[in-house]
């Protein structure tokens, strides 16, 4: 396993390409600057960025029973970790659940999450 990360203006994806599943860092929301227009914030505009990003190489969020982006635990100064996973998946390149769980765990390390939903 190895995990490649990749850092854009206020967020930071953590990739496994090999098991292609993934983690979206954010920034803590106080930081967060707002569009005094009335617009996206700053936040705001680089995760939609950076998903855009991510989508074009094959990852999406994963979501909740509401649609919304999951969150998956957060780190030790409180950033909330979004998980991602491939877009398609290819049936020859599927991970039994001991290589996926040992993945998700390197990615958690990796990423310096201190808690998992």
């Amino acid at each position: 396993m190895t995990v490649t990360s990749y850092t854009f203006g206020a967020h930071v994806a953590y990739l496994d390409h090999d098991a292609r599943i993934g983690l979206v860092i954010c920034p803590r929301p106080e930081h967060d600057v707002p569009d005094l227009d009335g617009g996206w914030t700053l936040h705001g505009s680089d995760y939609t960025a950076t998903m855009r990003w991510l989508v074009q190489r094959g990852y999406v969020p994963l979501e909740d029973e509401d649609g919304l982006d999951l969150i998956d635990g957060c780190t030790a100064d409180g950033r909330a970790a979004v998980p991602l996973s491939a877009c398609q998946v290819d049936p020859d390149h599927e991970l039994d659940i001991e290589n996926e769980q040992r993945s998700w765990d390197g990615l958690a390390d990796a990423a310096g999450l201190t808690e998992r939903a």
